[in-house]
């Protein structure tokens, strides 16, 4: 696995935090070129509305708007590293995504890189205040230093370690599928109901994406409150919406056609599926502890394959 920056086990604290802001800057600024972007179309909507209905977005583009959603993806994982009530490498380990995850290697340097920034900003507090304070704070804030600096290189030896790669191949997410509200019913065998046979192959290709961790032309709906936090998978008109439970299971909320850009009509109903799946987050993550739940769980995705890879019969 290769690291898109660069190397930055020989680089020093201040070049880590200068990438870490150069990154910052980029994507700040592709955000504020997005925005422009959008006020521009505002204005000349009425004229090409027609024309937008029919054109999906363009992969080359969603590949480069990756960086700026990066930045607020990344906002979720801090958060989780922050709340860790031990910082072991146990502890640590539970918070990444998985390893084949395509954004494996970022989150770890910007977790070092948060780390980094927070043992230089310690140190500066010591050496302009270190005399004022009195024996026990500062034997709290060097040993509060130490600590960092230990977290450091766990996330270090994480990042650099020498990889078995043939560990790593048999670990894959799983797919926890999300049942109907007060039905009991997994919600994705009847919407597969209502996709056409031809589609099939596409949608074990997204299927498959979020099972290793490549997540085919990933997007997170960051411009709908009613879907914050909700991901989705895509293909040619084909949609998987899911949210990640845990380091490896993911939800799937829902699958289905998308076929035109601007569908109220959908989008109104994958607001009040999201919204059930809400209502149901919290147990669905205290069940991905148990074996039978997901054992029952790889159960409906075999028969999703069978029926996707049209071995079985119809839909029951």
């Amino acid at each position: 696995m290769s690291i898109d920056f660069d190397d930055i086990s020989i680089m020093s604290s201040d070049e880590i935090l200068e990438l870490l802001d150069r990154k910052r800057r980029t994507a700040a600024k592709q955000s504020k070129e997005n925005t422009e972007l959008e006020s521009a179309f505002e204005s000349i909507r009425p004229r090409v509305e027609n024309v937008v209905e029919k054109i999906e977005i363009d992969e080359e583009e969603e590949i480069e708007l990756q960086e700026v959603d990066f930045e607020k993806d990344v906002k979720e994982y801090l958060e989780d590293f922050k709340k860790l009530d031990n910082y072991s490498r146990k502890s640590i380990e539970a918070i990444l995504p998985s390893y084949d995850d395509y954004n494996y290697e970022k989150i770890l340097m910007r977790l070092m890189a948060e780390v980094t920034r927070s043992i230089k900003n310690e140190k500066e507090f010591l050496m302009a205040l270190g005399s004022d304070m009195t024996v026990l704070e500062l034997k709290e804030l060097k040993d509060k230093i130490v600590s960092l600096n230990e977290i450091r290189c766990i996330l270090k030896d994480i990042l650099f370690e020498e990889i078995d790669e043939n560990k790593h191949e048999e670990t894959k997410n799983k797919l926890i599928f999300v049942p109907i509200k007060n039905g009991g019913k997994v919600r994705i065998f009847d919407e597969l109901k209502d996709i056409p046979e031809e589609m099939y192959e596409g949608f074990i290709e997204l299927f498959d994406s979020i099972k290793d961790g490549t997540f085919r032309n990933c997007r997170k709906f960051y411009n709908n409150e009613n879907l914050k936090n909700a991901y989705e998978v895509k293909g040619h008109q084909i949609r998987v919406v899911y949210q990640r439970l845990s380091k490896d299971c993911y939800a799937i909320i829902s699958m289905f056609i998308k076929k035109t850009q601007n569908d109220n009509g959908y989008r109104r109903t994958l607001e009040l599926k999201y919204g059930e799946y809400l209502s149901m987050e919290n147990e669905l993550r205290e069940k991905t502890k148990d074996p039978a739940f997901i054992l029952k769980n790889q159960e409906y995705e075999d028969e999703l394959y069978n029926i996707l890879s049209r071995n079985k019969g119809d839909i029951k």
